[in-house]
């Protein structure tokens, strides 16, 4: 009889030690978006798991009250005790410093100006930050403006898209830096002690003539390649079935060969991929072997 009591109380243990449970749960923000590839340190085993594409993530644990640990760039980390037999619902909260990337976006400032605000716009996937302009500013009562120089283009193209598809263009779609910085402004090197160089045109304004317009033309020094660092670049590139579409992903395989084409021998470039899983498409290459890369990025 003590040996059949001995017998059940081992099974009864090695089934309790050999059990398997099911943690499952969903990772969102604060206003209830799904985060795809939240980091999962599961504290039990020290294993690392990795959220999906809707925020939700299942894992094979051996014991049924486990603790993890959620962290995700550009949210503040969360530890907390999970149960295998709840649905777990988890919500980070955003960084503070990143709050600011959400707020609208100033053209240029001018001090004590009071800003207007408008509607954001949604286009199907496509989001803006939404631009605040100035309104008129009297140069007697604010002479001083500040603003940022910017190189960028794309807005140019991106409208020519909307009007090419003959439909409405988003207001925050349309930035008049990069429009104006799409054309050739010839440029011309700043003198021998001068960082920047510096053009200026005073115009009648088109659609007020009581008003006149002050178009700046900044050429700052270009830099000397052979005295930049050697450079390593390594992108983070979403591979998901929302990507799969013309002005996606093929037009970003299409701009990184433009990339890739610019290298120099000593700069090293890699790419780490995701959509669903994360994984590593490129290990780090250095510019000589270019045709390599170009040959990968065709396939």
């Amino acid at each position: 009889m003590k040996k059949i009591f001995f017998y059940i109380l081992l099974v009864l243990l090695t089934v309790t030690v050999n059990a398997q449970y099911y943690l499952r749960g969903e990772i969102k923000d604060e206003k209830n978006q799904p985060l795809q590839n939240a980091k999962i340190h599961l504290h039990s085993n020290n294993h690392i798991y990795y959220s999906g594409a809707y925020g939700g993530f299942g894992i094979t644990t051996n014991i049924l009250h486990d603790s993890v640990t959620i962290s995700l760039d550009g949210y503040e980390s969360k530890t907390t005790k999970v149960n295998s037999e709840q649905w777990q619902y988890i919500v980070l909260k955003i960084m503070a410093s990143n709050v600011s990337s959400n707020r609208p976006k100033l053209i240029s400032v001018t001090k004590n100006l009071e800003q207007t605000s408008r509607v954001r716009w949604y286009v199907n996937s496509e989001t803006y930050f939404q631009l605040v302009e100035n309104e008129y500013v009297k140069a007697y009562k604010y002479p001083n403006t500040g603003f940022a120089l910017n190189v960028n283009k794309a807005s140019y193209s991106n409208v020519r898209r909307f009007i090419n598809m003959q439909s409405a263009v988003p207001p925050d779609a349309v930035r008049t830096e990069e429009m104006v910085n799409y054309f050739n402004l010839h440029y011309r090197e700043p003198g021998k002690d001068e960082l920047f160089r510096f053009e200026s045109q005073l115009t009648s304004c088109p659609w007020d003539m009581e008003k006149q317009l002050l178009f700046l033309n900044i050429n700052a020094r270009k830099l000397d390649l052979d005295m930049v660092p050697p450079g390593n670049f390594v992108f983070l590139i979403d591979v998901s079935g929302s990507m799969d579409m013309s002005n996606r992903l093929p037009l970003l395989k299409a701009a990184f060969q433009m990339f890739v084409k610019n290298l120099r021998a000593i700069d090293t470039v890699s790419i780490v991929t995701y959509g669903g899983n994360v994984g590593i498409w490129l290990q780090p290459t250095g510019g000589p072997k270019r045709i390599k890369l170009l040959n990968q990025l065709k396939n």
